[in-house]
């Protein structure tokens, strides 16, 4: 009889134990695809949250690396602050010339030399993950 009773305890510890693995599991399965599918969110200063998609990555990547020597968020530097800046305002600025503008204007406010500059380095994507960047905040 103690032998019998030792075998029951000891399948019920094996039962147990493979039933806290297979739990152990399914949870990090969901762990695992709850942290790749769910936007990430950023508090940055005053509380305001911020979702960190893809877009808005890529967007902080290409001002980091590409206006913000000249421009800022808000206010004024060498460049004007590029924030809430209209797609169609950065698709003219990197992407096309502007004939409506003179080539004086042009000079002096700098768009033929970010044209000349950013129109081989931007594809439209770009343009667009750089507006989603600007204007996360709306």
């Amino acid at each position: 009889m103690n032998s019998y009773r030792k075998d029951i305890v000891q399948f019920t510890w094996a039962v147990s134990g493979i039933m806290v693995l297979a739990i152990f599991l399914v949870g990090l399965f969901f762990y695992v695809e709850h942290s790749t599918t769910v936007a990430h969110v950023i508090v940055q200063e005053g509380g305001c949250g911020v979702v960190d998609t893809p877009e808005t990555i890529a967007g902080k990547e290409r001002f980091t690396s590409n206006c913000a020597a000249c421009h800022k968020m808000d206010g004024i530097a060498l460049g004007p602050g590029l924030r809430d800046t209209s797609l169609e305002k950065l698709t003219t600025w990197l992407q096309l010339q502007s004939p409506s503008v003179t080539q004086q204007k042009q000079e002096e406010y700098g768009q033929a030399y970010h044209y000349e500059t950013f129109h081989p380095l931007f594809t439209a994507a770009d343009i667009e993950a750089l507006y989603y960047y600007l204007n996360q905040l709306k």
